[in-house]
């Protein structure tokens, strides 16, 4: 049985949240992605026979099906394309990794898939599911990024949107081209750390521990020297080096002296001086608007002190505690804290995302703002826009739905279907065109 289309209501489906601000005359939108399956609790999952527009099988248009419902990859596409064409000033923001390149994105499972679509192009083939059902879509945010591949690079002469209309930025400076340059993000040691026999653990065992303590007694100092500082990059991770003593030849210290090193490769030259790349962003917008980069500075120190105070320094002083002690196994401890150290890794994104977004706007002077990214990233936004910088709240998807449920289903309507966010306005616009329906 198909459901029965509602002209009243539109359905969203992929994130699991979304806000809508407003900023001066600018409007922000925010959609929180959960890193999962898009088909389990989708729309489509919910709503069996539900119609939805979505991406086509080759990944360069969309399948209009005229149902109530948008999959969130068919609707940017319908979205952008009429902003574009009606020149709405708009920055669309996708958590996916930057690239230096000048053509491709240069991640090893993105090229993968994107021989398969050149492959499905070549020889004209064809797929009526939508786009929840088509293998390569792994998470939303992979098939977002391949759709807009050619608007993600260096060289945007592919990109089919006018610069002065719609532009695309990548957000996430963490790991470009899977080279981790975050301190904080440790979870690649610990496959090398299960694989550890109990002996050989317990030989790795005093390094980790000191890494681990170094890392959360210093979180704020490293963030306000590397990824906020305004000195050179080079001393500042030499001054680093000098305060931690671990074996080079530990896991631990071979990992944390190829993050300095992969940091170090990655710097960028601004204003006569070597900085972090998400250093070098905030530094651009302190030249410009000095009152908004300091309440940057102060939303991500109190989030570090936070996470820091509240969880982190309990379960370190688990670790201090329990070590020595025999017959007690603390990798299970040590893989939970790594786990909760992500969150200090996020805010380097975090801090990137916010001073690109206002350097934008300020530069373009952007009518929409729209990102993508993971839930407690867009949660962030949220908090920082509301409460620093006291952009008013048009419509928060959290007083109908609880946004950390893995419900990957928005539903619009009333006003804000009117007034705000009219998915149908912009497939009219899109069929219009006389493109695939």
């Amino acid at each position: 049985m198909r459901c029965k289309m509602e002209r009243d209501k539109a359905y969203i489906s992929g994130p699991i949240s979304c806000y809508i601000l407003k900023y001066n005359q600018c409007k922000i939108y925010l959609f929180g992605d959960v890193h999962t399956a898009p088909k389990y609790n989708s729309c489509q999952f919910l709503h069996p026979g539900m119609q939805s527009d979505s991406i086509n099988y080759q990944f360069n248009d969309v399948i209009v099906k005229n149902g109530s419902c948008f999959i969130i990859a068919a609707l940017l596409a319908e979205w952008l394309e009429f902003n574009n064409d009606k020149n709405i000033g708009t920055d669309f923001y996708l958590e996916a990794d930057f690239t230096k390149n000048e053509n491709s994105r240069d991640h090893r499972n993105l090229n993968f898939a994107m021989k398969i679509i050149q492959d499905r192009r070549k020889n004209n083939l064809y797929n009526e599911n939508d786009d929840i059902y088509d293998p390569l879509n792994v998470l939303w945010l992979f098939t977002l990024e391949l759709y807009f591949h050619d608007c993600l690079v260096a060289n945007k002469n592919l990109c089919k949107y006018h610069p002065n209309s719609v532009r695309l930025h990548y957000s996430d400076v963490r790991q470009p081209l899977t080279k981790n340059l975050s301190v904080f993000l440790l979870s690649d040691m610990i496959p090398h750390l299960q694989a550890l026999t109990k002996d050989e653990f317990i030989v790795e065992l005093p390094s980790l521990i000191i890494l681990i303590n170094f890392l959360i007694i210093n979180a704020e100092d490293i963030y306000d020297n590397i990824y906020m500082g305004t000195e050179s990059l080079p001393q500042q991770i030499v001054s680093f080096n000098n305060l931690l003593k671990i074996p080079d030849d530990s896991i631990s210290g071979q990992h944390y002296h190829q993050i300095l090193l992969n940091l170090l490769q990655d710097r960028v030259y601004r204003n006569d001086v070597w900085l972090n790349r998400t250093a070098a962003e905030l530094n651009r917008l302190t030249k410009t608007n000095p009152d908004i980069a300091t309440n940057i500075k102060t939303y991500i120190n109190n989030k570090i002190k936070l996470l820091v105070n509240n969880d982190l320094l309990g379960m370190l002083n688990n670790i201090n505690y329990f070590y020595g002690k025999e017959n007690y196994d603390l990798i299970n401890i040590i893989i939970e804290i790594i786990d909760v150290m992500k969150e200090l890794s996020a805010s380097a994104m975090d801090i990137y995302l916010l001073s690109r977004l206002f350097l934008q706007y300020q530069l373009n002077n952007s009518e929409n703002i729209i990102v993508y990214a993971g839930q407690h990233h867009c949660r962030n936004y949220f908090d920082f826009l509301t409460q620093f910088e006291h952009c008013q709240i048009l419509y928060n998807s959290e007083n109908s739905k609880n946004p950390y449920d893995d419900v990957k289903c928005i539903i619009i309507k009333d006003e804000i279907l009117s007034e705000h966010l009219n998915p149908y306005q912009f497939r009219y616009h899109f069929t219009a065109k006389s493109l695939v329906i």
